[in-house]
C-alpha cells in the first residue's frame, strides 16, 4: 500500500499514512490534524472530538454483549497504531474471550503476547505494578513529579524517554470470576498510581452486578463509557441517570470527572480491510522492544482442572437447562448475566456430568435428563462400584463354568475307572 513521502521515520519506524486507512472524511481530517500520539475519538454524525489520555487516564467501558464495547477499544488501538511508534506507546492486551483482539497479535507495540490465560493475566498485572514502582523510583531520583516533565528533560539531555503503557482488559467479569480479590486489588493499584508515570487502563465489562464488582471498585474509574445497559439501574450506576438501557448498537454515553465532553456518541466502525492493512503495515516493520516482559507460570498460579471445578450457579443452570430442554454458553450468559468463559466452563461441567450431550455444530446442546431425580440416579451410580459388581458377576460366571467342567471331567474319569474294573 502506498504511503505519503512526508511520513516521518521514528527511530527507523515509519508512521502509517492515515489517508490509506480511514474512509470517513470527518474522522480522517480530525485525526490528521491531531497532535496527540494516543487518544480517543468521540464521533458523532457530523463531528469528531479527540481527547487525550493525559486528561482521561482510565476508562471503564460497560455494555451488554454486542453493544459495541470491543469496537470502541479496537478504535483506541487503531489510533495508537496510526499515530505512534512502539517506542512511544506500548500495549498489554488481556482478551479472556480469545476472539476479539487476535488480529492484533503481530503488532510491534505489544510488550508481551496477547493474554488469553487467567493465570498469565494475574502475573502480567503484578508485573505492571512493578513497572509503575520502578518508574516512580526513576522520577524520584531525578526530582520529577510526572512523566511529561521527565520526558521533556530527556529531549534536552538526549536520554531515553519513558514510553506510555496501555493496559487493555476485555472482559473484566471473566477475570474477576477467576480471582476476584487479587484482580480487583491489582487493577485498583494500577489505576491509582499509573497516571503520573504514563500507565493507562481501559477495562471493558459486560456485567456490573454487586456480587462481582463492588461500588468502590467502579469509583476508581473517573471516566466511564456506557453502551447499552441491561437495565435502568445499571445506567444510573454508571452515569447517574437513566437512558443507557435504550441505546442502539455502537451508541454510548461518556461520563467523566472533567464533564467537558460528556454526552452521547456513536462509535465509528472501521472496515476489516482497513484494520488488516494497518496491522500488516506496522507489523512488517522490524523494531526491537527492549522492555518486553515474560509471563512465567509459577506453581502458585496453577489453577485446578475442570474435573475439580465447581460453580455456585451450577444447580440453577441445571434447572434452567431442564426447563428449556436445550442449553448453550450464550443462553447461560443471557439468563444469568455472566461472562463467556464462566458460561463455557459450566457447559463443560454439565457435559462431564452427563447432563447434556456433545457439541453438534453451532446448535444448543441437547439436555439428556428430564428432572433432578435423573441426576441423583446418575450420581448414585458409582462407576467404581459398578466395576466391582461387574467383576464379581464375571467371577461367579467363571466359577459356575469351572464347576460344570469339573463335574464332566469327574464323570469321564469315573466311567473310565468302571470300564477298566469290569474289563479286569
Amino acid at each position: 500500500m502506498k504511503n505519503e513521502t512526508n511520513n516521518k521515520p521514528n527511530n527507523k519506524y515509519i508512521l502509517p499514512n492515515p489517508s490509506d486507512y480511514i474512509k470517513n472524511g470527518n474522522l480522517l481530517k480530525s485525526i490528521k490534524a491531531c497532535q496527540l500520539d494516543a487518544f480517543i475519538s468521540l464521533t458523532n454524525k457530523n463531528s469528531v472530538t479527540n481527547i487525550s489520555f493525559e486528561d482521561y487516564p482510565n476508562f471503564l467501558v460497560y455494555g451488554i454483549q454486542r453493544s459495541g464495547k470491543s469496537n470502541f477499544i479496537e478504535n483506541i488501538i487503531f489510533n495508537i497504531l496510526l499515530k505512534s511508534s512502539p517506542l512511544e506507546n506500548k500495549l498489554i492486551i488481556i482478551d479472556t474471550k480469545r476472539l476479539e483482539y487476535a488480529s492484533f497479535k503481530r503488532i510491534p507495540h505489544l510488550i508481551c503476547p496477547i493474554i488469553f490465560d487467567y493465570q498469565k493475566a494475574v502475573i502480567a498485572l503484578a508485573k505492571v505494578i512493578n513497572i509503575i514502582n520502578a518508574r516512580y523510583d526513576i522520577l524520584s531520583k531525578n526530582n520529577f513529579k510526572d512523566i511529561e516533565k521527565y520526558n521533556s528533560m530527556s529531549d534536552q539531555s538526549n536520554t531515553t524517554k519513558l514510553s506510555k503503557l496501555f493496559i487493555i482488559i476485555d472482559d473484566l467479569v471473566d477475570l474477576v470470576e477467576y480471582s476476584k480479590s487479587e484482580i480487583v486489588e491489582k487493577i485498583s493499584v494500577i489505576i491509582q498510581k499509573g497516571r503520573q508515570v504514563g500507565v493507562y487502563t481501559i477495562v471493558a465489562t459486560s456485567n456490573i452486578s454487586r456480587d462481582l464488582i463492588n461500588i468502590s471498585f467502579i469509583n476508581n474509574f473517573s471516566n466511564r463509557i456506557c453502551f447499552r445497559a441491561y437495565s435502568e439501574r445499571d445506567s444510573k450506576l454508571l452515569l447517574n441517570k437513566p437512558g443507557a438501557e435504550k441505546l442502539n448498537e455502537y451508541e454510548y454515553y461518556l461520563n467523566s470527572s472533567l464533564n467537558v465532553h460528556d454526552g452521547k456518541y456513536k462509535s465509528y466502525k472501521h472496515d476489516d480491510e482497513s484494520i488488516n492493512n494497518l496491522i500488516n503495515f506496522v507489523s512488517n516493520q522490524k523494531i526491537k522492544i527492549d522492555d518486553a516482559i515474560v509471563l512465567e507460570e509459577p506453581n502458585d498460579y496453577i489453577k485446578t482442572n475442570i474435573e475439580e471445578y465447581d460453580d455456585s450457579l451450577y444447580n440453577d443452570v441445571v434447572d434452567f437447562a431442564i426447563s428449556t430442554g436445550k442449553i448453550s454458553a450464550s443462553l447461560i450468559q443471557r439468563r444469568f448475566r455472566i461472562g463467556f468463559s464462566r458460561a463455557a466452563r459450566i457447559i463443560d461441567l454439565l457435559e462431564e456430568k452427563g447432563i447434556i450431550g456433545p457439541q453438534v455444530g453451532s446448535k444448543p446442546r441437547e439436555v439428556l435428563i428430564k428432572n433432578n431425580d435423573d441426576i441423583l440416579s446418575k450420581d448414585n451410580n458409582d462407576p467404581y462400584e459398578e466395576k466391582n459388581n461387574s467383576n464379581v458377576e464375571q467371577i461367579n460366571k467363571n466359577y459356575e463354568s469351572s464347576k460344570i467342567i469339573l463335574i464332566i471331567i469327574g464323570i469321564i474319569i469315573l466311567s473310565i475307572m468302571r470300564y477298566l474294573f469290569y474289563k479286569n
